[in-house]
């Protein structure tokens, strides 16, 4: 079989993309474009050794581990580390489940267009046998997203203080994985707060907005929501400090002992910084 070098780059970028673009919505990360491109491209260049002579099972391994180590960096950062770690785990496991259903189908319909060496896939098919493929891998490693997803905290209570344009503005809010609601194109967890509650610090540039659809209870709708510049969450004496995260005001008050709803998988986003210092809502030791 001839392979273009050309071709396995583009190939395998566009596998790669995609696989990212799944890890962050798993993860409930909002996505920065130019970090999963140039992520993406990282390691559709480690796919060239393929033209390379064959170097054994383990050489390919620990290639891969490397590519894979890169890839994250790039596209989620190496710090926090434990962040990093689960990123890490993250493409792993959609690598996986991307590579495994490829080749199943690849093997099962056109064993004799695609070629396998060195660790690197070339596949000779046409545009849409490669998009219908890649779109079936996707859907699999959505499958994923919801097995992970569901093993996530109880409810419980947070303080959660939120910076914008100058302003604060402090309250509680529960951890509900009732509460599943995602910023449609980054796929960055939406917290839905009181309306009276963050009526203050919403920012008056229209740009910021994002719509977010909803189902609830009542019938489906649409929610304008903001991604604020800093949002931090206390509980127990510990502080987290979140950026990728959007917050909407909700169609009804919330009322009662809190007056925000979030996703558990938010937590996901940071770490816990154990040093006593200033809380959003009262949690801290004394």
């Amino acid at each position: 079989m001839a392979v273009y070098a050309d071709v396995l780059v583009i190939i395998n970028y566009a596998v790669n993309l995609v696989v990212l673009l799944a890890c962050a919505k798993i993860l409930g990360r909002a996505k920065k474009r130019w970090r999963l491109s140039a992520a993406a491209l990282f390691g559709a260049l480690g796919a060239l050794v393929i033209f390379l002579p064959f170097y054994g099972f383990w050489s390919q391994m620990i290639w891969k581990c490397l590519l894979s180590v890169g890839m994250a960096g790039i596209a989620f950062g190496f710090r926090p580390y434990r962040r990093f770690l689960k990123a890490l785990f993250i493409i792993f496991c959609a690598g996986w489940v991307f590579a495994g259903f490829l080749l199943m189908c690849a093997f099962f319909w056109m064993p004799e267009k695609v070629l396998f060496y060195n660790g690197a896939i070339y596949f000779d098919v046409s545009i849409v046998s490669l998009l219908l493929g890649i779109t079936g891998a996707y859907a699999a490693v959505l499958l994923l997203e919801r097995l992970l997803g569901g093993r996530t905290p109880e409810k419980a209570f947070y303080g959660v203080t939120v910076y914008e344009n100058g302003k604060t503005v402090a309250f509680k809010a529960l951890a509900d994985t009732g509460n599943s609601l995602k910023e449609p194109f980054s796929g960055a967890p939406v917290m839905v707060c009181d309306p009276k509650t963050i009526s203050g610090i919403r920012p008056a540039d229209a740009h910021r907005f994002r719509l977010i659809p909803c189902v609830t209870v009542s019938g489906e709708g649409v929610l304008d929501g903001f991604c604020p510049e800093r949002l931090v969450l206390d509980r127990d004496g510990k502080t987290m400090e979140i950026q990728d995260v959007y917050i909407a005001a909700g169609k009804y008050p919330i009322e009662g002992e809190y007056q925000a709803v979030f996703h558990p998988q938010m937590l996901s986003l940071g770490v816990w910084d154990k040093r006593e210092g200033r809380t959003a809502y009262g949690f801290a030791k004394k």
